[in-house]
């Protein structure tokens, strides 16, 4: 998610010099319940963190568009994380709900009007699962779908919450770019089937 947030927010004012960066955030680490994945293991610290992005990065992009990598892993904000942290590893059903509450509370008492968040499908698909109304379920045809379906790689899904519901605080979601895969293209015919 680091490398991907690095790379779709490259020209993006908080990465840029004098903006506040990007701010790593534990709760929002992929689900490890029921199982645990590659995404889901104990962290490093900053560092160790922004050697392995710049690394990776370099087997998929060119020099000219690493640069911006390599300065943006410099203001990686990882004061969350700290090697020895009980988040990382595998977590029970009733701590992924304990930390998912925890994100999102984060987010509805947050005092920004915009937040970008980059994570992970299955963590998502718990967010919109468990966080929307029902009455926007019902009503939302894309917040139906992503409550029942991981998020296709990188797709970017733009939500409205509705802050003062802290039990259900999403209550509206768009892709932001039109879906081509099958887990999307197909929303309409998946949901013709259901009726």
């Amino acid at each position: 998610a680091v490398q991907t947030a690095l790379v779709a927010l490259a020209a993006h004012p908080a990465l840029r010099r004098g903006g506040p960066g990007l701010k790593l955030v534990p709760d929002c680490r992929e689900l490890t319940y029921p199982v645990g994945g590659f995404d889901s293991l104990k962290g490093e610290n900053r560092y160790e963190l922004a050697n392995k992005v710049v690394r990776r990065a370099r087997k998929v992009v060119d020099g000219r568009s690493l640069l911006p990598i390599e300065r943006a892993v410099n203001i990686i904000d990882a004061s969350e994380l700290a090697d020895d942290d009980k988040w990382f590893g595998f977590e029970t059903r009733r701590q992924a709900a304990e930390r998912l509450t925890s994100f999102v509370h984060r987010l509805t008492s947050s005092k920004d009007d915009v937040i970008i968040v980059v994570g992970h499908s299955l963590f998502f698909k718990a967010i919109f699962d468990n966080f929307a109304s029902p009455y926007a379920k019902r009503h939302d045809r894309t917040l139906r779908h992503l409550a029942k379906h991981k998020l296709p790689n990188a797709a970017i899904t733009r939500l409205t919450w509705n802050c003062s519901n802290p039990r259900f605080p999403v209550v509206h979601a768009e892709f932001v770019f039109a879906q081509d895969d099958e887990s999307s293209s197909s929303l309409k015919e998946k949901e013709d089937r259901g009726r």
